[in-house]
């Protein structure tokens, strides 16, 4: 299922070490489980990492865990409070549908988009979100990797 999911060449080395080490642990599954990461492999991608449980009642996804650049972007600790608090209402729905694709399909997603927080909407990220299954049928987490993209300076101005 996973397998023709290919992240673009022009992504962030880490977002690619990030989505290598998730897929070398999976082996043949279409998503490892929780059980199967081991956070000292990948010590550096901690600090933009998010862990959101996924549940089948209302609200479906809830923020378990957030490393600390993920809380400096989104201005907030979300820990325990449901996916989509301080976003900006005009997103909300778009910024659910992500996670339920994930959740609902059993596949990664990546893209690159400005945050579409109330406190922050101007930071440009690529983020990407990973399944995780503890019976290999059902997504009970999702991994997230948020990373800040580099400033560009708007050449015009100087």
């Amino acid at each position: 299922m996973n397998s023709s999911f290919e992240l673009p060449k022009q992504c962030a080395p880490q977002i690619r070490k990030f989505f290598e080490y998730w897929d070398s642990v999976r082996g043949e599954r279409n998503c490892p489980s929780r059980s199967d990461l081991e956070p000292s492999a990948i010590p550096d991608l901690l600090e933009y990492i998010s862990l959101v449980d996924v549940s089948p009642e209302t609200p479906r996804f809830i923020y378990r865990l957030m490393g600390t650049r993920v809380v400096r972007l989104l201005g907030n600790e979300l820990t325990g409070k449901p996916v989509g608090t301080g976003v900006k209402s005009s997103e909300l729905e778009s910024v659910l549908q992500r996670y339920e694709n994930v959740a609902d399909n059993m596949t990664p997603y990546y893209h690159t988009d400005l945050l579409q927080e109330e406190v922050n909407d101007f930071t440009e990220v690529e983020r990407l979100m990973l399944p995780l299954s503890e019976d290999g049928k059902t997504v009970n987490m999702i991994l997230c990797l948020v990373y800040p993209r580099p400033q560009r300076l708007d050449k015009n101005l100087f």
